[in-house]
């Protein structure tokens, strides 16, 4: 059997950073050995290693746009740090609240999206006129979308699960500030979850795991339920509905029913 190896997008976002290196060190060497530039007055080899970084990342290593800005800041973020002559703990902090807000990109490529309200109240002028019924925010980030749902449809049960530690913390201590009786946020992977116990399923997470979710939701969510994925689609299987929001980032509503 032939296996295929798909690299993931850190490690490509990591080729990335490397083609900006190569490409900083290059406009340096050029600037102060052939010039004669003083080293102090030197910012054009940042400005091509963000570029490069970038612009790789997106045409040559076909990242997500999503990571056009990650891969455009981090070389001039980090100049700017070393800079700073700041202690080595501070990295290292630094690194720890990155990993624990952006803990699904590594194993799930899925960043941390937050619906705006706009889309929020599309999203719930869709919601069936049905009391009691009980939805499932699949990777809930900060919780503003239940947070507005739940307040807007009192007799409805609303859930959110997050598995990156800071947004999740957030959106414990909202709940518990909030006092919102028909709202509760657990820190869950989503693929744990028992879809089956859900009427209603919305997720905002990125291309990469929207095929295997469609086939848990197929397998588990009852006759008469839904799936709403907001923004990304799922291969070889159409949507029954789509909405289009009228907002900024003109933001698709995919509705699947079962």
């Amino acid at each position: 059997m032939l296996l295929t190896w798909k690299p993931s997008p850190v490690l490509l976002a990591s080729f990335a950073q490397f083609f900006g290196a190569g490409a900083g060190y290059l406009v340096w060497w050029y600037a102060v050995t052939l010039k004669g530039t003083p080293l102090e007055e030197i910012w054009l080899p940042v400005v091509a290693s963000s570029i490069v970084a970038s612009l790789s990342g997106k045409y040559f290593l076909k990242l997500p746009n999503w990571w056009l800005p990650i891969n455009a800041v981090f070389i001039p973020a980090v100049v700017g740090a070393l800079s700073l002559n700041l202690p080595g703990w501070a990295y290292l902090l630094a690194f720890v609240l990155t990993l624990a807000i952006f803990w699904n990109v590594r194993s799930e490529r899925v960043p941390l999206y937050l619906t705006n309200p706009t889309t929020c109240h599309t999203l719930s002028k869709m919601l069936p006129d049905r009391p009691g019924a009980r939805f499932m925010d699949l990777g809930s980030g900060l919780s503003g979308t239940i947070h507005f749902l739940a307040r807007q449809h009192p007799d409805m049960q609303f859930s959110g699960v997050e598995s990156a530690p800071i947004p999740f913390i957030l959106s414990k201590i909202r709940q518990r500030v909030s006092g919102q009786s028909n709202l509760e946020v657990s820190h869950r992977n989503m693929w744990a979850v028992d879809l089956s116990e859900f009427d209603i399923v919305y997720c905002f997470l990125s291309p990469a795991p929207m095929t295997r979710l469609f086939e848990k939701a197929r397998s588990e969510m009852k006759p008469g339920s839904i799936l709403i994925s907001n923004s990304f689609e799922v291969e070889n299987h159409p949507p029954h509905e789509r909405h289009h929001v009228m907002d900024p980032r003109q933001t698709q509503i995919l509705i699947w029913r079962f």
